[in-house]
C-alpha cells in the first residue's frame, strides 16, 4: 500500500482521536442533590410565591425562591432563583398546578454557575413541606 493510499485512513484516525479530546467549550456536568424545607408559601393577586431552605447534607446551604402565575386552571408558569454560597442558579418553566413533582429548565446563573443551563427536578413529600431536588447543570 502506498503512503498516498494510507492518507485517508490516517486522517480518519487523527480526526477520531482529536474529537475525543476535551475542549474549553465542553464543561463537565455538575449535579446537585439538595434537600429542601419549604418555609414560606403564599398567594397574592393570582401569583403564588414559595421559599425554601436547601442543603446538600455536606455543608452547602442556601435558599430558593419561586414565583408562579396561573396560566390556566391546571397549569402555572414559574421562575425562580437558587441562592447558594458559590453563586446563583436561575430556573423557570411551565408545570401542572397540582403535582407532587416538577421539572423546570435551568436558564442561567452567576459565580460558579455563570451561564448555567440544564434541568431542575423537584419531588415533594406527601405533606408538601419537604422536597428532594436534583439539579443537572451543563
Amino acid at each position: 500500500m502506498s503512503s498516498r493510499s494510507k492518507l485517508p485512513a490516517l486522517l480518519a484516525i487523527l480526526l477520531a482521536t482529536v474529537a475525543t479530546f476535551p475542549t474549553a467549550a465542553s464543561a463537565a456536568v455538575v449535579t446537585l442533590h439538595l434537600n429542601a424545607v419549604i418555609f414560606g408559601v403564599h398567594e397574592s393577586k393570582g401569583v403564588l410565591y414559595s421559599s425554601e431552605r436547601v442543603s446538600d447534607g455536606k455543608g452547602l446551604t442556601g435558599e430558593d425562591s419561586t414565583r408562579c402565575i396561573f396560566i390556566s386552571r391546571s397549569r402555572i408558569r414559574c421562575h425562580g432563583i437558587y441562592k447558594l454560597p458559590n453563586g446563583t442558579i436561575l430556573f423557570g418553566g411551565t408545570q401542572p398546578r397540582y403535582s407532587d413533582s416538577n421539572l423546570l429548565s435551568i436558564t442561567g446563573g452567576t459565580g460558579a454557575y455563570a451561564g448555567a443551563h440544564g434541568i431542575a427536578f423537584t419531588q415533594f413529600n406527601r405533606t408538601g413541606k419537604r422536597a428532594k431536588e436534583l439539579l443537572k447543570i451543563d
